[in-house]
């Protein structure tokens, strides 16, 4: 399907859910899921919301329905298309990789700290 030269396409007001399913947690307790929420979700809304200015509303959330884990990032935006903003995402998802492990150690870390106090 080749939406580049529709009006879908050209649509600016738009909202996007890039959704990632993980694989079943052996403890039961969705715990790697929550991990990666406390380290990227300040990240996310930085990157894609006030660096790039793509969205009113930008966020990522854990989700658990009827034992199916995943992870989804939203962004809705009154001046970019569907596929330009899931771009973005996975632009922001590979830039991860390329943290130094020292500062991804530092990092993983203290959201494990977060996760402990609540």
């Amino acid at each position: 399907l080749n939406i580049k030269n529709t009006e879908f396409y050209k649509e600016n007001n738009s909202s996007v859910i890039d959704y990632y399913q993980s694989e079943a947690d052996p403890n039961g307790d969705n715990l790697l899921n929550k991990l990666l929420y406390n380290y990227i979700e300040e990240k996310v809304y930085d990157q894609l919301r006030t660096n790039e200015q793509l969205g009113y509303l930008v966020s990522c959330q854990v989700s658990d329905i009827k034992g199916v884990l995943g992870f989804s990032f939203i962004v809705q935006s009154c001046n970019a298309a569907p596929q330009f903003l899931s771009e973005r995402i996975t632009v922001f998802l590979l830039s991860l990789i390329h943290i130094s492990e020292p500062t991804r150690q530092a990092e993983i870390s203290y959201a494990v700290f977060c996760l402990k106090k609540k």
